[in-house]
């Protein structure tokens, strides 16, 4: 009997329909540009071991106009900068932007899609668009919103890979942010450790960026209650000024007793911090280090004998690199908020400041977003013209590759606390840096009081040392007049600083025109100016000077869907879920 064969059956897939937002072929453009282009640019601001930028929140977007709106706007304010028609590719992205968050607020406003990953998806991607676009404020308005979210979906919605993926990014960009505005992280300390990978333990044989991600999971949670410690610290330490200068006064004896009795108390926490950091450091596996033939410690960037150029230092791979400066900025920033008054770093912290310049030299352009605020840290504690003028050369080439606002922005902050410093005590011009683009949006309160005048790194070093005088003295009181309140700068101030820009940058490009990267020069052995004894060595802004007082404008400028879903945000609590 003879058998039948029958030919198999095939399935065919049909692909979905292409959304709405890809029909038009200037958006299919975006879309790709999207791919090529932002995907990459934002993946170091995401974990290693997840592809969410170019494979998890493109799958997403078929489903959502909000989210590809959101990605569509971001990927044309990052190109735009590469166009000779950047008006129109601007008007373009204004208009995706409008579309995102429209739909967000729509979503939000009827509860749909609260509890799955896609708004908060759309909030982080905006936020990023308003770093390319400029306007820190409405970044932390989305921030804000995104913190509001992440609440409201409650802690079981960040065990999917997705969505602790994107927990840890908002972690990321949260920490960013709050190290420079000064302000605390948004989430408190009962969501600090949601991310389940702080609970993990990193043996010699997890997989690298498995380990990068439990790495920095589980220092972000040490970052961010270093937020909240510098935020405190700077208010208790106001309110003892504030207390010398109201009229109920105590006796000059009394102000001692309670100034250095703050002082141990800030001593007490720092240490603790300091301790968990240690802890962080010992789990770590041995080759968690720069590769074989870099030296883990560098010498101390402000040393004499320190070489004029500050070179690459390689590592396994970039996110160990970005792990490393991250540590690093944290040793920086805890010995700042217990000891804001010496001019320089001690020579062992001098060498982490320069380790995380020497990374930046290091890291490819996907790490830009992440390491930015590491810069800041570190690039504040140069003293050599060299060095200052090699970061500001190096950030305003980035700025003119990428377009990254922000890059712009603590370029500026550099600029200007370069040439406070090269002043000195006796040079107070009037006014201070704020890097406000023209027409942004100036304040939103609760949320961004702090974000244009940096106070998180510009005014840690002034605004902690007013307290640090054994006495006192009337001397000293000059450099409190208030409650730190963003100030313009003046005329004299700005042509000051584009001086030094050009000045910093020649002596830059000569020193990198003749260094010989075959082999090391020699040290050179290099006067630095002499040690400044006064406190008032860099007068930040943040001390309050005389000069211009910025309006403390409302959300006059936030459009009526950004203000609704700002309301909306306000108004989702854990509670109601």
């Amino acid at each position: 009997m003879s058998t039948i064969r029958r030919k198999p059956q095939i399935q065919r897939q049909l692909n979905p329909p292409r959304p709405a937002s890809l029909e038009a072929p200037t958006n299919q453009e975006l879309f790709k540009m999207y791919l090529e282009v932002t995907a990459p640019r934002l993946a170091g601001t995401s974990p290693s071991s997840v592809d969410i930028y170019s494979r998890d929140l493109p799958a997403m977007a078929q489903q959502s106009p909000a989210l590809m709106g959101a990605m569509m706007a971001l990927a044309a304010i990052q190109t735009s900068h590469l166009n000779k028609e950047r008006k129109s590719i601007m008007a373009n992205a204004q208009r995706h932007y409008d579309v995102a968050l429209q739909g967000n607020f729509a979503a939000l406003l009827h509860g749909e899609q609260l509890h799955t990953d896609i708004p908060l998806a759309t909030s982080l991607l905006l936020s990023f668009y308003e770093l390319w676009n400029g306007e820190l404020v409405k970044m932390g308005v989305h921030m804000f919103g995104g913190r509001n979210i992440i609440l409201a979906r409650g802690k079981d919605a960040h065990q999917t890979d997705v969505g602790r993926a994107l927990l840890a990014m908002f972690n990321r960009t949260d920490i960013g942010t709050s190290t420079i505005t000064g302000n605390p992280c948004f989430l408190t300390n009962d969501w600090w450790n949601a991310d389940p990978f702080t609970h993990v333990v990193i043996h010699e044989d997890t997989p690298t960026l498995f380990a990068c991600d439990v790495a920095l999971s589980k220092l972000c949670l040490i970052y961010q209650k270093l937020t909240h410690l510098k935020r405190w610290a700077l208010d208790r330490r106001r309110r003892v000024w504030k207390l010398a200068q109201s009229e109920n006064c105590p006796d000059l004896s009394e102000l001692r007793r309670k100034k250095v009795s703050l002082q141990h108390l800030v001593e007490s926490k720092v240490e603790k911090l300091d301790a968990e950091l240690e802890d962080w450091c010992e789990s770590l596996p041995d080759w968690f280090r720069p590769v074989a033939n870099e030296p883990d410690s560098d010498e101390d960037i402000n040393d004499p004998l320190c070489p004029d150029v500050i070179l690459p230092k390689a590592h396994p791979h970039p996110a160990i690199a970005l792990c490393i400066a991250m540590s690093n900025s944290i040793q920086l920033q805890l010995f700042r908020v217990s000891h804001p008054s010496p001019p320089c770093l001690p020579p062992h912290l001098g060498s982490r400041a320069h380790t995380i310049l020497r990374i930046y030299e290091y890291l490819p352009v996907e790490y830009q977003v992440s390491i930015l605020p590491f810069i800041f840290v570190a690039g504040i504690e140069l003293r050599r013209p060299s060095h200052q003028g090699q970061l500001l050369a190096r950030m305003q080439k980035d700025f003119n590759e990428g377009g990254l606002y922000g890059l712009n922005f603590v370029r500026d902050a550099l600029a200007y606390s370069y040439h406070k410093l090269a002043s000195g005590p006796q040079s107070r011009p009037s006014g201070g840096f704020v890097g406000v683009k023209e027409g942004a949006e100036v304040r939103f309160q609760g949320i961004s009081e702090n974000m244009w005048n940096a106070e998180g790194v510009l005014g840690m070093l002034e605004a902690l040392s007013l307290y640090d005088s054994e006495d006192l003295e009337e001397g000293r009181r000059y450099n409190y007049k208030g409650d730190f309140e963003a100030v313009v700068p003046s005329a004299e101030t700005e042509s000051h600083v584009k001086v030094g820009y050009e000045l910093l940058e020649e002596t830059a490009q000569s020193s990198m025109a003749s260094y010989d990267y075959s082999s090391p020069n020699p040290p050179a052995t290099i006067d630095i100016p002499e040690t400044r004894e006064n406190q008032g060595y860099m007068d930040y802004p943040g001390g309050g000077h005389s000069g211009v007082a910025m309006p403390a404008t409302t959300s006059d400028h936030l459009s009526w869907q950004e203000r609704q879903l700002l309301e909306r945000g306000l108004a989702l609590s854990v509670d109601q879920h």
